[in-house]
């Protein structure tokens, strides 16, 4: 899962993409102004895949650089997706 898409329950557009070390997908949003962003996310060469990780603070030195937040985090139907406690599919 990579790309643009929009939220099912919600209807916000969100961008896809793989966490850089473990592969996992989350759905992203930019962040708006006066959130707090904590996610760094970019398309990488040579296929331009998104990735993600955590955010430092030198990531958002750059005013231009887009900062994000897990779509979950905001989202009004995030309990539409949450997994039962002890579910470790990924």
């Amino acid at each position: 899962m990579n790309g643009e898409s929009t939220c099912r329950a919600c209807g916000t557009a969100i961008t896809w993409a793989v966490h850089i070390k473990t592969g996992k997908p989350a759905p992203l949003v930019l962040a708006k102004e006066g959130e707090k962003p904590n996610i760094y996310a970019a398309p990488l060469p040579p296929d331009m895949v998104w990735t993600y990780r955590v955010a430092k603070k030198e990531d958002f030195a750059d005013p231009i650089q887009p900062a994000y937040l897990n779509h979950f985090s905001n989202c009004s139907g995030a309990q539409m997706f949450r997994r039962p406690v002890g579910d470790k599919h990924a």
